[in-house]
């Protein structure tokens, strides 16, 4: 997983993609288990998103009131505004640095946690990013991650604000990675 830390890593990885990609799993593979957290009056954040289909996807079958996709990867966003409409946006952001002054009911996450806690700053990297995500969620508001961490390698960076619920995926990514990934679903506490 080096570089996935580096702006750069995904800038040079995305600059010459045509075509979306999905990390660990599709919307279509986690949709039973996704979207009961999601609700049609929602206004979701999907950080770290690249160029994955999941918040079109996610628009198009279950149509929350705004989607809002970060990456910080101008290229990525470039490729994803083809997709683009009222109520799904695509904008260049660094998770650790918000320019958002939006509140979410939800933030979805798909890798970007796992992404950064490659950091050699990792538990500093960590808290800031968890930082960001409390100031742009709504109190009450879900913390929707999938990870790849074990739940005793992610739960312990969150603090007693979050209640934390935890889903097991023992499935095959399609990157071909075998073992399990996880679901971490954490409620903003107030």
């Amino acid at each position: 997983m080096e570089g996935y830390d580096s702006p750069e890593y995904w800038e040079q990885k995305y600059q010459n993609k045509e075509h979306t990609e999905e990390w660990y799993y599709s919307y279509q593979q986690l949709k039973q288990i996704i979207t009961p957290h999601f609700n049609k009056t929602d206004k979701v954040l999907c950080v770290g998103n690249g160029t994955s289909s999941f918040p079109v996807e996610l628009n198009a079958d279950f149509k929350p009131e705004l989607i809002i996709s970060t990456d910080i990867s101008a290229s990525a966003v470039e490729q994803m505004q083809k997709f683009a409409s009222e109520k799904v946006k695509f904008v260049v952001d660094d998770a650790l640095h918000m320019n958002l002054q939006d509140q979410f009911d939800v933030v979805f996450d798909k890798g970007c946690f796992d992404a950064i806690s490659t950091s050699a700053n990792r538990d500093q990297v960590i808290s800031q990013y968890i930082n960001e995500i409390q100031r742009v969620l709504k109190q009450g508001g879900k913390y929707i991650m999938v990870s790849y961490g074990k739940p005793y390698t992610r739960v312990g960076h969150f603090g007693k604000q979050w209640d934390t619920q935890i889903v097991q995926i023992p499935d095959k990514a399609p990157s071909g990675e075998r073992g399990f990934a996880y679901i971490f679903q954490l409620i903003k506490q107030q």
